[in-house]
């Protein structure tokens, strides 16, 4: 079973996304900020995670943030950020934006899915 960690501080939408990916057969690991997620990547790193989506907007921090940590500690693992802003606004806040895939807000759940699939699935990238 894939493990996908979900960031968004809206409890509503981590939930309702938690739900429908759970129904898809990932392994859904919700958090609702970048401390907890930096300390779980501190603590066991993500050689078991298949895939990140977070928010880009937090209440403690960017979904950019996070990705540009992982990228620091040479981390790589298909990362996709969920954002009102446009692609051009997000690519261009981090140094590897090949690396990383945008979502427009609003986002549909199927277009969610379409975007984990081909981040993780055969024909994903790797780096």
């Amino acid at each position: 079973m894939k493990k996908i960690i979900l960031i968004d501080d809206n409890r509503d939408i981590l939930a309702m996304w938690k739900m429908f990916l759970d129904k898809l057969g990932y392994e859904v690991i919700p958090m609702t900020s970048c401390d907890e997620f930096k300390q779980r990547v501190d603590s066991m790193g993500l050689l078991d995670i298949s895939c990140v989506v977070s928010d880009e907007s937090l209440d403690d921090g960017l979904g950019t943030g996070l990705f540009e940590y992982l990228q620091e500690k040479s981390l790589y693992v298909p990362f996709i950020i969920v954002s009102g802003y446009s692609q051009d606004e997000i690519l261009g806040k981090v140094a590897t934006p090949d690396k990383l895939k945008v979502l427009k807000k609003p986002i549909s759940l199927s277009r969610l899915k379409e975007v984990i699939e081909s981040s993780i699935g055969p024909d994903s990238l790797s780096y």
